[in-house]
């Protein structure tokens, strides 16, 4: 936790008192030494101190030649209390899942007490231009891992293209610099979204469980069931009270899967995303014994996924979870309506984007995409062409007006493959057809789109990778009922005689409203319940890797 910037005002005022004082004119001397040391490196790019060259160096150069080179962080010789709240700061960086290493600090350090010794006009004037330098340098760069993370998510294998934030770092530092606000400042350009702050208490919460010697793990074995005696249950209490899900005041010697212990298990299931069923089996267990530290890593990695999201998410929109298999409409900061997804296969992962949902259709035909039909369709019909009559399908050979409809049976189907595949695959409206009776559309450059399902039954399953990428929802008409309220020239009264036809409908949106794809593997729930998922597509890694590696 922070301590009060009093104590800090406190701790500066006896500091000061080491501090060698600097005239007026030896001030002027390190505006000139800032000076030439900006301008040796504004074509090269090679400010470095330490032989480590500085982050943000471009920022560096505009902001010290805005401001005539006038130090920003020193008067008098002596660090300014701007540069001591700004160190409290920084040494708290962990409580946003960031690395306190990344900002100088140990530089700053070193330099603010070589400035307590004795020491001689040239070596204190190198001393004050290192130490200027390497706290605006560490402000704008801790500053702008709030505001956009720390990795950048379009270097990553699987990317996450949804539209990061962007301001004037320059600018943000000059008026924290001129206002004395340099908390503030900084708060600012952290995410808004009540999940984000959500995140970083429950960093907190999990780091005080490591603290206090995280938790134990449990043999492995046959699966735990209630109302049976094992010694291995002892371990199972255990386990559970260190992370919160059994009360403390549980006897935690007993042997016996009773009342209270099935409902711990319960609990900790849901919070993980399994079967419900207060059975230790596999999965269960498994999830028991991730270590403390990878459960502190995959919370560090969700805050950086929430620093790569647009400001504004919008005051009506819509938000998938891929790895949490869910979907939540939102307006005006509350969740209006939660329901399951089915989401890509691991071998058809669902992406990670931004879009904007601007229509749409009721009993859609489905025109089957060219991947799916060559990947999926086509070895079906090679065993068996009468599968597209029985599925409602229809043959095309050519595109648009120009198509022409082809009998599956005058196809020779063992001679076609992948490379020379020149035909279109389209299901009719109907029971049958795998968009249901409604997708929703926001057309994005990798095709996906929320949409029914004609197989309602994979809902119940835990694991939903199912899809070829699109997200089948599980409600979908109330989905409809809120996307459409207010939002379309066609009455309550038409749309529900739409849905009841069988012929095709496209519907307009009067207000697009935006759709998020994300990704979370943790998060808090809105009962304030930390939930944790597994990593489906296995994108927690390469992330968490990232993360713990320094500039």
């Amino acid at each position: 936790m922070k301590q009060p910037l009093h104590k800090f005002l406190i701790a500066l005022t006896s500091i000061a008192l080491f501090l060698p004082e600097i005239s007026a004119a030896e001030d002027l001397s390190v505006a000139e030494s800032l000076r030439e040391r900006i301008e040796s490196a504004t074509e090269i790019l090679d400010l470095s101190i330490d032989n480590q060259p500085l982050n943000s160096q471009k920022d560096l150069i505009t902001f010290y030649s805005d401001r005539q080179f006038t130090k920003a962080w020193l008067a008098n010789g002596q660090p300014t209390p701007q540069a001591y709240q700004l160190m409290q700061i920084l040494n708290s960086a962990d409580q946003h899942g960031l690395n306190k290493s990344n900002y100088h600090v140990t530089a700053i350090n070193e330099r603010l007490e070589r400035l307590k010794a004795p020491l001689n006009e040239s070596e204190i004037l190198i001393l004050s231009v290192d130490l200027d330098l390497l706290l605006s340098d560490a402000f704008l760069t801790y500053g702008t891992h709030l505001l956009q993370g720390q990795v950048n998510p379009q270097k990553l294998q699987s990317k996450w293209d949804t539209g990061r934030r962007a301001t004037d770092m320059v600018k943000i530092l000059s008026d924290a610099i001129n206002t004395n606000s340099i908390e503030q400042s900084l708060n600012e350009l952290m995410p808004k979204q009540p999940g984000y702050r959500s995140l970083v208490q429950a960093l907190a919460d999990y780091r005080a469980i490591k603290d206090r010697g995280g938790w134990p793990s449990v043999t492995e074995g046959p699966s735990l069931r209630p109302n049976e005696k094992n010694p291995r249950i002892i371990e199972l209490r255990k386990r559970l009270a260190a992370s919160g899900d059994l009360p403390n005041d549980t006897v935690l010697d007993s042997k016996e899967f009773d009342q209270p212990l099935q409902q711990a298990v319960k609990y900790f299931q849901k919070r993980h995303g399994l079967e419900a069923d207060s059975i230790v089996g596999r999965a269960t267990l498994e999830a028991l014994n991730v270590g403390v530290d990878h459960r502190i890593a995959q919370i560090r990695a969700n805050l950086e996924r929430w620093r790569w999201l647009p400001e504004d998410l919008g005051a009506r929109h819509i938000m998938v979870n891929i790895a949490g298999f869910a979907l939540d409409f939102v307006g005006n900061g509350e969740v209006l309506l939660h329901m399951p997804v089915i989401v890509g296969k691991t071998y058809r992962e669902t992406p990670i984007f931004t879009g904007s949902m601007t229509y749409l259709v009721i009993n859609p035909s489905w025109y089957v995409p060219n991947s799916i039909a060559v990947k999926d369709k086509l070895p079906i019909l090679a065993r068996d062409p009468y599968y597209i009559e029985r599925n409602h399908m229809k043959l095309y050979r050519g595109w648009g007006a120009n198509r022409t409809e082809i009998n599956p049976l005058s196809v020779n189907w063992r001679q076609v493959n992948p490379n020379n595949f020149p035909f279109r695959l389209v299901q009719k409206p109907g029971p049958k057809n795998a968009m249901g009776k409604v997708k929703f559309m926001f057309p994005n450059p990798h095709n996906v789109y929320l949409h029914d399902t004609s197989e309602p039954s994979l809902f119940n399953r835990v694991d939903r990778t199912f899809s070829s990428g699109c997200i089948r929802v599980g409600k979908p008409f109330a989905l409809a009922n809120l996307v459409l309220e207010n939002n379309s020239r066609m009455t309550p009264d038409a749309i529900r005689e739409a849905f009841d036809q069988s012929d095709q409908k496209t519907v307009t949106l009067l207000n697009p409203i935006p759709v998020h794809i994300l990704y979370w593997t943790a998060w808090v729930d809105l009962e304030g319940v930390v939930q944790f998922r597994r990593d489906i597509y296995n994108r927690d890694d390469e992330l968490i890797q990232k993360l713990q590696k320094s500039f």
